[in-house]
């Protein structure tokens, strides 16, 4: 049981750790966008 949940707790971590980055991502580039129009 502990290692299952050890490794969805895991698999949850990097798929939020891959949104937040996405997300940063996207913002900066439309700050960069909003900046040099």
């Amino acid at each position: 049981m502990g290692l299952s949940d050890n490794n969805l707790t895991l698999i949850q971590l990097s798929l939020l750790q891959k949104l937040v980055a996405t997300s940063i991502f996207h913002i900066t580039n439309n700050i960069c966008i909003m900046f040099c129009l």
